[in-house]
């Protein structure tokens, strides 16, 4: 039996990752991409979202509880694509013509360390 490509990438999603975003939105008008970013807020895990507009960009922060939820309902909505990148690999959802999705896992391109997530940074 095979699993679910889009519960599998949802899982993914629970675990540790450095970078996740969602490209081919629905609709003209809305945003072009969503990139998220793990990050900590008053010592609690968020995801920091940030929507991006032709014109504009808007930034939301999501307990991290929440943030698998949110994509899936972001994905059954109509978003087209996902990527996400972990420290040992490169994930890619994607929505077939037919229906279903395809997930395809590339290896990383260099062996990376997660960053340092926080809020403040110090300047270069």
């Amino acid at each position: 039996m095979a699993t679910d490509p889009l519960h599998d990438f949802i899982a993914l999603c629970g675990g540790d990752w450095v970078r996740l975003q969602l490209t081919q939105a629905p609709g003209p008008g809305g945003a072009e991409r969503l990139q998220l970013r793990p990050l900590p807020l008053r010592g609690e895990p968020h995801w920091q979202a940030v929507w991006r507009h032709p014109t504009k960009d808007i930034t939301e922060n999501w307990p991290a509880a929440e943030g698998p939820a949110r994509i899936a309902a972001l994905l059954s909505e109509g978003w087209r694509s996902a990527a996400l990148w972990t420290t040992a690999a490169h994930w890619q959802l994607d929505r077939r013509p037919k229906g279903g999705w395809r997930l395809v896992k590339h290896r990383g391109a260099q062996a990376t360390v997660a960053p340092v997530v926080g809020h403040n940074r110090d300047k270069p």
